[in-house]
């Protein structure tokens, strides 16, 4: 505790220090973090750091639930559901319905698309795969990549949600002699990269006397890794003294 380290950048990343104050967890998973100034005054990330953090891909599949049965294309007869990201669903398309609903097999861009209205997105790139049936299992379906690349969604963020599958507006072509609803395995979202920000530890020399010589002080910081041969030239200056510095 009370280490230096920066967070995103090793030379333009924000500076906090580790928590000195106990009652805050510290473990493989937390770092508590503090003010740079003051080791006991909480801090948090900002978007300057997480800029630099990777993106988090999630990901969901809509398929049949048996091996035999297919789920009726919305080429032929549309079904649709809505998409949830925190509080915020889904509601410009109308593609899958009423307003919000999506086909349940739309194109990677019309699901990017969608999902770029809502105001807690400001950009994403999404994937698809066609999804074969599995021997034994779940039938055929499509499968989608969601990969939040935008300054406003890095780090980690809450996993979508898909609702309204059939339901609530979005038509089910269960209803009109299709295959949908009553044959589509459970829709899940999974984690499928975790996004991570890099965090450095801040060199620092060991305590250096107040009254230390310019060699003490040059000897110091070229012990740090990341400094270059400096030229050091100390002199009093009024009680005390004063230290100039050349890097060279």
């Amino acid at each position: 505790r009370g280490d230096l380290v920066r967070v995103g950048h090793p030379n333009f990343g924000e500076t906090f220090r580790v928590s000195t104050d106990s009652t805050r967890a510290f473990t493989d998973k937390v770092i508590p973090l503090s003010s740079a100034d003051d080791s006991n005054s909480p801090a948090s990330l900002s978007s300057q750091s997480l800029r630099h953090s990777t993106y988090e891909v999630q990901s969901f599949f809509i398929r049949s639930n048996d091996e035999h049965v297919t789920l009726t294309p919305s080429s032929s007869l549309v079904s649709g559901f809505r998409i949830r990201f925190k509080s915020e669903t889904s509601q410009t398309t109308t593609d899958g319905g009423a307003k919000g609903c999506l086909r349940w097999d739309s194109e990677a861009l019309q699901l990017k698309a969608e999902l770029e209205t809502l105001a807690g997105i400001d950009s994403v790139e999404v994937t698809r795969e066609h999804l074969p049936a599995i021997t034994g299992g779940e039938g055929e379906g499509v499968k989608y990549y969601v990969t939040f690349t935008g300054d406003n969604v890095r780090g980690n963020v809450p996993p979508l949600e898909i609702v309204d599958v059939g339901t609530n507006g979005c038509l089910d072509s269960h209803s009109i002699g299709g295959v949908f609803s009553e044959d589509i395995a459970p829709v899940a979202v999974e984690q499928v990269e975790i996004s991570h920000v890099p965090m450095y530890e801040v060199q620092t020399t060991t305590d250096i006397p107040y009254d230390a010589s310019a060699a003490d002080m040059k000897a110091a910081i070229e012990s740090l890794s990341m400094a270059c041969s400096v030229d050091v030239f100390r002199e009093v200056n009024r009680h005390g003294y004063s230290w100039d510095v050349t890097f060279i």
